[in-house]
């Protein structure tokens, strides 16, 4: 997330009061940075809420202050990783240290279905195996796919958003690129949710924007990638400013959208044709 915050997975919903409005959605990610910006918690110091009591405390990630924090990612299993200046760190689920990597030009972090971290940087993918190192993982394409510029993943699956498109992985061993036959464009953003109901075809419902603007994919999961059923590109709301999208967050059931502006939020209803946006600009 290209932000003077962190980006932090999380899928923890929230009141935000000195915000002047409500954020009735548990979006990942999404919810965390702005907690992070409501609570004024160091950029160079993480903090950690602890079960339904929601009480914060500070975790000390060893960056100097001249290394503020970049990324983050949380995971109920396998902890929670920092990125800061030209290392990664993995912490354990109670907030103490487990392992440091030196890594440049780090952009985000995400937890993956095959219980991995996943650290997307400019000069690439990287996996990080549980009791392992980060060890360097190719995705097919031009040049431009290993400059990566955002990362989700959970149980459900791992998206990644490079100069040269966006790629889907189910279980985070094969990758598939989603530009299809089209020309690959930088994509900057992404988002994804699985929206099947139990026990039927399990389906995703990805979203990204990029060069080519705002687009939505529905597909059916598999172990080789997503057989694409649906393919949209939905209008994207413009801010008065016309600034660019900073980021995408997407609801755990895949029905509500936020597309964040500098400025503000649009919200939309996912389920609705066309897409209604409501606008909603936070004060701090």
């Amino acid at each position: 997330m290209i932000l003077p915050v962190p980006s932090i997975s999380s899928r923890s919903g929230f009141r935000a009061r000195r915000l002047g409005c409500r954020i009735p959605l548990a979006f990942p990610r999404f919810a965390a940075l702005v907690s992070m910006l409501v609570l004024g918690v160091s950029s160079a110091e993480p903090a950690i809420a602890s079960g339904a009591e929601r009480s914060w405390r500070p975790v000390t990630a060893g960056a100097r202050p001249a290394e503020p924090l970049i990324a983050a990612a949380v995971s109920d299993r396998h902890g929670f990783a920092t990125a800061s200046g030209g290392s990664v760190r993995w912490w354990s689920v109670d907030g103490g240290p487990i392992e440091r990597a030196a890594l440049d030009d780090v952009r985000d972090l995400a937890f993956g279905p095959d219980g991995a971290l996943w650290i997307g940087s400019a000069t690439g993918l990287f996996r990080w195996a549980p009791g392992g190192r980060p060890v360097r993982r190719p995705l097919r394409g031009d040049a431009g796919a290993g400059d990566v510029r955002r990362l989700v993943g959970d149980a459900a699956g791992l998206l990644v958003a490079t100069a040269a498109g966006a790629y889907w992985s189910t279980h985070g061993r094969v990758f598939q690129p989603l530009s299809g036959a089209r020309v690959a464009a930088l994509v900057e953003q992404v988002a994804f949710a699985r929206v099947s109901a139990p026990g039927a075809v399990d389906r995703r419902r990805v979203w990204f924007f990029g060069a080519a603007g705002l687009e939505r994919l529905e597909g059916l999961a598999s172990a080789s990638g997503l057989r694409i059923v649906r393919r949209a590109r939905p209008s994207l709301p413009r801010p008065r400013s016309e600034a660019r999208p900073v980021d995408l967050a997407l609801s755990p059931e895949g029905t509500r959208l936020v597309v964040l502006y500098p400025d503000g939020l649009r919200i939309a209803d996912t389920r609705a044709e066309p897409l209604a946006w409501r606008a909603l600009r936070p004060v701090l």
